[in-house]
């Protein structure tokens, strides 16, 4: 038998996720490249902040704080053919930020599937954690300064070559992981560890030895941007079991 991995290969050409500091990835095949929380020019853990240097071709939001929208609506003008995936709710406070690009901000919901082109796709799932957005407008008195932005979620990524990954957004651990590893099989996982406003590596250890069982690979994120992220990847390497920890700088990137 011909092996099939290198057909599937040489048809959607190398497949690589790069990180960009804190939560930030782009995810690339054949040419193609979808962001997801794209946090860069103000993310003093990334080290490619001119928007300049990024052409996504599709973008995937996990919630509304400022550090996962990041630049989206400026990403999104900035590139004609460029489409932006999230929550329903955020997707109608983003869109009211820039009309122009409206029809180009997505709004659905968990459990939904969208194509992204390229032969990627991607599907939301769920994740425990808050979501609001600033609000940009002068407030009248006695205002809130935010709006809600609907729910976090997180996403598996489906490649052109049929593997899957899976992107944490913020979240504590859940027992519903297990779903998530059953049903679309990731194979690697991008896991927040920072501790105080998600799960630290004991959380995040937990998951990948009970719950999340198809991972082999785990990229640590969301620890160390801030003094209050004091989640480590050397406690996370600690606890696992099965799983190899690639520990990634601003810039690098793996292959699938």
């Amino acid at each position: 038998k011909k092996p099939k991995s290198k057909s599937v290969l040489m048809q959607a050409g190398e497949e690589k996720i790069t990180f960009y500091g804190h939560s930030a990835f782009a995810l690339s095949a054949g040419g193609f490249t979808v962001y997801v929380d794209p946090w860069l020019q103000t993310n003093p853990a990334c080290t490619a902040q001119r928007l300049d240097q990024h052409h996504p071709n599709a973008i995937l939001i996990s919630h509304g704080h400022g550090d996962h929208v990041g630049d989206t609506v400026s990403l999104v003008a900035q590139n004609p053919k460029c489409q932006a995936y999230m929550i329903h709710e955020l997707s109608m406070v983003l869109a009211q930020q820039d009309p122009k690009i409206a029809d180009r901000i997505v709004g659905m919901n968990k459990g939904g599937t969208v194509k992204l082109g390229g032969g990627f796709s991607a599907t939301m799932v769920t994740a425990l954690h808050s979501s609001s957005t600033e609000n940009e407008a002068p407030m009248e008195q006695g205002a809130s300064p935010l709006h809600a932005a609907g729910e976090a979620a997180g996403w598996i990524i489906h490649m052109p070559s049929g593997k899957t990954v899976y992107h944490s957004g913020d979240t504590d651990v859940f027992m519903d992981m297990k779903i998530i590893s059953e049903l679309w099989q990731p194979s690697l996982a991008m896991l927040c560890i920072g501790d105080h406003y998600t799960m630290g590596p004991v959380g995040a250890a937990y998951a990948l030895n009970n719950l999340l069982t198809s991972v082999t690979r785990v990229v640590p994120m969301h620890w160390g941007t801030f003094p209050l992220l004091t989640g480590r990847p050397e406690d996370l390497k600690a606890k696992v079991k099965h799983t190899e920890v690639v520990v990634l700088s601003s810039g690098q990137a793996i292959v699938l």
